[in-house]
């Protein structure tokens, strides 16, 4: 199957017959609003601006979580699965749901975690990353970090240690392009950060630090990063404006696609990889 996220429900592709299936609220999805997919087993999650749709393909079955049944939030941004936890990130903070204790736990500002607005989740073996970006100041629509508390940073990235059940964060002054992160990708030794408007951070898990950046000035088309999904030797990168960049790292050499190459548009909101196939 390959299940695709939209403004007006879910499409899913059953990829041995070429048959399309389309879900929205008649079928029992929370909301056509659909901002994330993802894969777990014989469930489905989706993350919309209404909580969360979990469907069973298996027996056809949908369940919905909502604010009521233990999320920070309704307004639900990315998911990602980590064995026997989900991980939701909201506009309220950090949820995780523990699949056989069928209970949620709460990450937030007063916690530790550098704001509510959680854009990206990231997980590896050893650590969970999380994206955050401003809190919109809920009085006025406009971006606005809130004043930082002494000795805190702003928005940028957390990092959850799974042994030591313990928190670090990143911001700007860590080495961080720039804190309001859109997406995050895990390598064998890097882990590659996308932000919304200041292009791409690169941190060395063996240095234990950022070391480097990539802007328009030097590689990037754009510095207006969606998403960025890694495959192998090889880097893609989605862009808000300027289509998708390829980078292959063996030979350190950047390759860009556009709608000239036949892209369907140069606006990518997401890239994920599958076999010999990248969509």
């Amino acid at each position: 199957n390959v299940w695709i996220a939209t403004d007006k429900g879910v499409s899913r592709l059953i990829r041995k017959t070429g048959e399309w299936i389309h879900y929205t609220r008649l079928d029992g999805l929370v909301s056509d609003e659909v901002q994330a997919v993802a894969i777990d087993g014989q469930w489905v999650w989706f993350a919309t601006n209404n909580g969360v749709s979990r469907f069973d393909t298996a027996t056809t079955q949908w369940r919905t979580f909502k604010k009521k049944d233990g999320l920070a939030s309704d307004t639900v941004y990315c998911i990602a699965v980590d064995g026997n936890y989900v991980w939701f990130g909201t506009d309220r903070g950090l949820n995780r749901y523990d699949k056989q204790l069928d209970s949620w736990a709460l990450r937030s500002k007063k916690d530790g975690l550098s704001t509510n607005t959680v854009k990206a989740i990231a997980v590896e073996a050893e650590y969970v990353w999380v994206g955050t970006q401003p809190d919109i100041n809920q009085n006025r629509d406009f971006w606005g970090g809130g004043p930082r508390e002494k000795g805190k940073p702003g928005a940028g990235v957390n990092r959850y240690h799974r042994l030591t059940d313990s928190w670090n964060s990143y911001s700007k002054a860590d080495g961080l392009a720039d804190d309001k992160i859109k997406t995050i990708a895990v390598g064998e030794d890097e882990v590659w950060f996308g932000t919304r408007n200041d292009g791409i951070s690169i941190y060395s898990k063996t240095d234990q630090t950022f070391v480097k950046s990539y802007t328009k000035t030097d590689v990037l088309s754009s510095n207006e990063i969606e998403s960025i999904a890694m495959d192998g030797n090889q880097v893609w990168i989605g862009t808000a404006n300027a289509g998708v960049q390829r980078y292959l790292k063996t030979v350190n050499t950047w390759v860009k696609y556009t709608t000239a190459d036949g892209l369907a548009s140069n606006h990518i909101t997401f890239i994920t990889v599958y076999g010999n196939e990248v969509w």
